[in-house]
């Protein structure tokens, strides 16, 4: 674990770097497929939304990592319906289908947010500063960015079993939901938040 890194949460964050950290630590994603203006838009209309959280590890006050803990759905129509968006749309048709069936299967596969509940909506961690601690870090400031909340479940999706895994043994999570989308499983899992 490195001393030199700092956890907080921010109300106020450049979207610009949320979404260039997401970029890079999440090639992966739906969204950046879209475009970069697209995944600005989305960091833009999160943080106009005031019951979502961010978490950040800061090295230097340059920002390396962030959770985004989501209460409200992002306007997805209002980011969609941009022009942007339709460039990239029909980008991703001709270049990547696969992220469109990943999308739609995703959307198709939600689980509905307990009214008692966050979801961790991203973790992304700049790939320099993965495995060394940094997102167990973010994760376990989360009870105390919330603790004076109402909430008392954290819920959230991954693709990636070594993540959920971890979720199952740090959080004692449990699976809510699986489902499989284009040779990914994805694992839906809640825990209770200890404040």
């Amino acid at each position: 674990m490195r001393s030199d890194i700092k956890i907080c949460e921010v109300k106020l964050i450049d979207f610009n770097n949320l979404a260039s950290i997401h970029r890079t630590a999440l090639p992966e994603d739906v969204l950046p497929s879209f475009g970069p203006k697209v995944l600005e838009n989305f960091y833009k209309k999160t943080i106009e939304l005031k019951s979502n959280r961010f978490i950040v590890a800061k090295k230097q006050d340059k920002v390396i990592g962030f959770i985004l803990l989501s209460k409200e759905s992002i306007r997805l129509f209002e980011i969609i319906f941009s022009y942007s968006f339709l460039c990239g749309f029909f980008r991703v048709i001709l270049f990547k289908p696969s992220k469109i069936l990943v999308a739609f299967s995703q959307i198709i596969n939600k689980v509905p947010l307990g009214i008692d509940a966050m979801e961790i909506t991203y973790i992304a961690i700049m790939p320099e500063y993965q495995g060394l601690g940094v997102g167990g870090r973010l994760l376990n400031h989360i009870p105390s960015t919330l603790k004076y909340s109402n909430i008392k479940f954290i819920e959230t999706k991954t693709s990636n079993e070594k993540l959920f895994n971890y979720y199952v043994k740090s959080f004692n999570a449990k699976l809510v939901h699986q489902f499989t989308s284009w040779n990914n499983k994805y694992y839906a899992v809640k825990w209770v938040l200890e404040n």
